[in-house]
């Protein structure tokens, strides 16, 4: 089968699975299939995208993958042989090569930008807890995609364009810190611009601006800028390559999946054009994939042999005093509203107990979702397990639904009407007419609250007197 552009950067989306095969393996089919289904779309000329593009990929495009998967798959080869200095070389020439294309786009720090760190667990944290790991606790920078082994690095999350008190600028940090129960949160103040490679923004979101342009300069601009995802997605695929059953009993331990990524990170390091890298969130929660936040990673190099810290970060960052969160006392704040939902739920099923509804009626499925929320709000206030994660994905997904029956409530004349349209049912009920429209108009009320709870386990920043007026400071 053929695909057009917009579906093959669907499909070849990011983190990808390697499924325990050898990544130099792994890899080199990958690339043959994602630049075949290229050549056969551009052979085939679809009209999601103008026909000079189209021909443009296949004259140019495609060449410059190729090249570059090659250049990849040498990489890895070097690696195994252990030739380390010839390895760094040879990427050093892909990096420069993919400068050379055009293809390297970065982000930048501006007034309007929030800069954010999370760390999990009770403290009490200081600033410098919210720091870099310092050099003489090196051995505690354990594997992660973008750092080596005992190699410290700053991990943030970018909000480009958010002012700092925006009420949503936490959410990623959150997320990518695992949705801990308590945890200390630190804004930090860039004292100059810093500049980061951009690779932080999915092929999807490329389409759905470029999809969604509304003059014929932007919609040239996006089309740029796909061009340049086409150029670096043998890149991307190469340092976004998924582990299932990741060891964390180790800080100095080696993953294959790592090879290239890490490689980058080094790069950047040595570079003057760029400060660090803006790569994308690899969280399965949908909020991860917004369009407006990314991790960004700064590696450090120069320390200070007192303080253990980078001498160059400590200048350029000045941080705000770090706010405890604890998401139990969060839920305290809302009780009430969640009290309403138990007495609804309870009058519902009360109600339901003396009639001959039968058990497919639509209010039995009202009733069962309030129960799972009730269900889900027990184990976020009695839970003892550090991450909410699991069941904050469970509310998310019961207020998505919750949303679409509020609506199609709203959407009707008559109860009787909604119960018909809802799933077609035909039963029997002997509830009343002013009977159920309580029972609707209730449940569009508690799937408001659903949302409450659920906004309430976000971190927002105006809701503490610290970031009121953050009182920022070098940490050194």
């Amino acid at each position: 089968m053929t695909y057009n552009l917009h579906e093959i950067i669907r499909r070849y989306t990011l983190p990808v699975a390697r499924q325990n095969e050898p990544v130099i393996y792994f890899l080199s089919k990958y690339y043959d299939r994602l630049l075949k289904e290229l050549a056969d779309s551009a052979e085939a000329g679809f009209d999601d995208f103008p026909a000079p593009f189209y021909r443009k990929l296949a004259a140019d495009i495609i060449p410059k993958m190729k090249a570059q998967c090659g250049m990849i798959s040498e990489i890895l080869k070097l690696d195994q042989a252990h030739q380390y200095s010839k390895k760094f070389e040879k990427f050093d020439e892909l990096m420069l090569m993919l400068h050379q294309y055009g293809a390297l786009r970065y982000i930048s720090t501006g007034d309007n930008t929030a800069l954010v760190r999370i760390r999990k667990g009770d403290g009490p944290y200081d600033r410098k807890n919210l720091f870099h790991i310092p050099y003489h606790l090196r051995a505690s920078a354990s594997a992660q995609r973008f750092s080596i082994p005992g190699n410290p690095a700053l991990y943030l999350s970018i909000y480009p364009g958010i002012k700092l008190l925006s009420e949503d600028a936490p959410e990623l940090s959150w997320i990518e810190c695992g949705m801990p129960r308590v945890y200390h949160i630190c804004l930090f103040q860039p004292q100059q611009t810093l500049n980061f490679l951009h690779l932080a923004k999915k092929g999807t979101v490329y389409l759905w601006e470029y999809d969604n342009a509304k003059c014929k300069e932007h919609k040239g601009d996006r089309m740029e800028a796909i061009e340049q995802y086409l150029l670096t997605l043998p890149l991307r695929i190469a340092c976004f390559i998924g582990i299932e059953d990741k060891f964390s009993g180790s800080s100095v331990y080696y993953y294959e999946e790592y090879i290239i990524s890490q490689l980058l990170t080094e790069w950047i390091r040595q570079s003057t054009r760029f400060d660090g890298l803006a790569y994308q969130s690899a969280s399965m929660i949908s909020d991860a994939a917004k369009h407006d936040s990314y991790n960004v990673v700064i590696p450090t190099g120069d320390f200070d042999d007192a303080s253990g810290y980078d001498k160059r970060l400590t200048k350029i960052f000045k941080l705000s005093e770090p706010e405890k969160i604890d998401i139990s006392e969060r839920m305290k704040d809302v009780e009430d509203k969640i009290n309403e939902v138990y007495k609804y739920t309870k009058e519902l099923k009360s109600i339901l107990s003396i009639s001959t509804a039968s058990g497919r009626h639509p209010y039995r499925r009202l009733a069962a979702l309030c129960d799972s929320f009730c269900s889900i709000h027990a184990v976020l206030k009695n839970g003892k397990e550090s991450s909410i994660a699991f069941p904050f994905q469970q509310l998310d997904t019961l207020c998505q639904i919750s949303i679409l029956i509020s609506m199609s409530i709203r959407n009707v004349r008559s109860a009787d009407e909604w119960i018909r349209l809802h799933k077609g049912y035909k039963g029997d009920t002997t509830l009343t007419e002013n009977g159920a429209q309580i029972i609707l108009e209730g449940f569009c009320n508690a799937s408001l609250d659903f949302q409450v709870l659920r906004n309430a386990l976000y971190p927002k920043l105006t809701e503490t007197g610290v970031f009121g007026t953050p009182d920022y400071q070098f940490i050194v």
